[in-house]
């Protein structure tokens, strides 16, 4: 079954040929004038709805109860219907479909095609089914990753991380992470400084063990044993940053990069 999307919202599907009417308004911009009951008592639609049955189609099916409970349509009435709502959603409808379809219409080259965002799909699929959410909620997760306004607009070689991103959300505890990106740039500062006053702290210690102060030899035990400690907090770092939202991997590195022109000796 091949998911849709219109105006970035997805329409729900119990088969490849029926789409949800509520879904469908929903994209249309939720106008109560255009609620799908008032279209389909229109008697214009009652006429479609029986020709198509009198050929043999399958036109409708109500599925009661359950998250997909609704009226579902076939193709034929999913365009009536964007007709019946104006020319400029019909016209959204039938680019949907074509395009869903591998054709393009002249004029609005996609970048990628429909057997390309093939894996993209079922990655969402599966991450609708792992975690219990909606379609348009992991479409949306989607758009914002990666900032586009549809999948469509992904270009061809963002695909495979797009997919990437939806396993690996997919895979992902539920559990609230203990750590978020803002507290992982700050424990790299953290380090950073810290680095920057063991170092001092040594290089001072040697003058003043020479003028025989006490704390001359604590100071640079303390130097000498928070070295490995520091050198693990640097190695996790860096295995830690391509989890990391964009801007904050980019500031963790940039913080790494200072640590590492302090030419702190146990980096």
């Amino acid at each position: 079954m091949n998911q849709i999307q219109i105006s970035n919202v997805a329409i729900r599907q119990i088969s490849d040929t029926l789409y949800n009417l509520t879904d469908l308004h929903k994209a249309a911009g939720g106008n109560d004038n255009h609620k799908p009951a008032f279209w389909l008592r229109n008697q214009q639609t009652q006429d479609l709805i029986a020709e198509i049955e009198a050929e043999g189609g399958r036109a409708a099916e109500v599925v009661h109860g359950g998250k997909n409970r609704g009226t579902y349509v076939c193709k034929e009435l999913v365009i009536a219907y964007g007709m019946w709502i104006s020319p400029a959603f019909a016209l959204k409808v039938i680019r949907c479909f074509l395009e869903a379809q591998g054709q393009v219409s002249d004029g609005l080259p996609a970048k990628t095609t429909a057997d390309d965002r093939t894996p993209l799909r079922q990655a969402v699929a599966a991450l609708v089914g792992r975690k219990g959410i909606d379609y348009s909620t992991a479409y949306g997760m989607v758009h914002q990753r990666f900032n586009v306004g549809a999948i469509e607009d992904i270009p061809a070689g963002k695909l495979p991380e797009a997919v990437a991103y939806v396993h690996a959300l997919t895979l992902s505890d539920d559990r609230q992470p203990l750590l978020d990106g803002l507290d992982i740039e700050r424990l790299a500062v953290t380090v950073y400084y810290g680095a920057w006053a063991l170092e001092m702290l040594d290089e001072i210690a040697v003058p003043l063990k020479q003028l025989g102060h006490p704390k001359a030899t604590t100071m640079h035990t303390l130097w000498a044993e928070s070295r490995g400690f520091l050198r693990h907090n640097v190695q996790a770092l860096r295995r830690i940053l391509p989890a990391l939202e964009p801007d904050r991997a980019a500031h963790v590195c940039g913080t790494l990069d200072r640590l590492q022109r302090l030419n702190a000796r146990f980096i």
